[in-house]
């Protein structure tokens, strides 16, 4: 009996240690990508060309604005580098704050992994949490793809790549534009609490018998 709740135990460690380690790659490579849209400035954007701003790198977003309105107005092509900037600022505070909070759930579950029993009040709520904050991941990340309108006026593009706005192609944007790699993450998260919700709940039963 003690032979296979070991067993189990292990299979259960090993699951996560997995699920950790490939959560772990897809954050190291969103901080590549973070890292590379920071050292992107004004100057490279207007050496590709000038009707073509690029506001999304690592997805690559970009649009072809209309160059008899920029030239009429050069203003009008800072302020869209202007906004792009902006963009991309709110996106990367966003994102660096939710990665770290994921990096200290994941110290905390790592650390509590490595306990005699797995099945603890303590892991099942940072599971819980690490399921959220994976799901909030998702939906912020796709609300800052269809809020790009804002930052970039309807009237100076005249054709994008890799943006579909949400009121025009419902399900191809959903389909494009959502992660699935952290939304499969936070669905796996969400299978392991509930694991770990009746493991927990047949270890009390079993302290509370002896």
């Amino acid at each position: 009996m003690k032979a296979n709740k070991s067993i189990k135990l292990s299979a259960v460690r090993a699951s996560i240690y997995l699920l950790v380690f490939s959560l772990s790659f897809s954050i190291l490579s969103q901080i590549w990508n973070f890292s590379d849209s920071l050292i992107f400035s004004p100057e490279e954007l207007s050496d590709l060309r000038l009707d073509r701003p690029i506001i999304r790198i690592y997805n690559d977003t970009f649009f072809y604005l209309h160059e008899d309105i920029i030239n009429n107005d050069p203003e009008v092509y800072q302020k869209v580098q202007q906004n792009t900037l902006i963009f991309k600022t709110i996106r990367n505070v966003s994102f660096i704050f939710l990665i770290i909070l994921l990096l200290l759930q994941l110290s905390a579950l790592i650390s509590m992994l490595n306990r005699e029993t797995v099945f603890l009040s303590e892991n099942l709520k940072c599971i819980r949490r690490m399921a959220l904050i994976l799901l909030i991941w998702v939906v912020v990340d796709f609300l800052l793809y269809q809020s790009i309108q804002f930052f970039i006026p309807d009237y100076l593009v005249e054709d994008s790549i890799n943006y579909v706005p949400l009121n025009e192609e419902f399900f191809r944007s959903i389909l494009m534009e959502t992660d699935h790699k952290m939304l499969l993450g936070a669905f796996a998260f969400y299978v392991i609490s509930v694991v770990f919700k009746e493991g927990y709940q047949l270890k009390e039963q079993t302290d509370y018998t002896i």
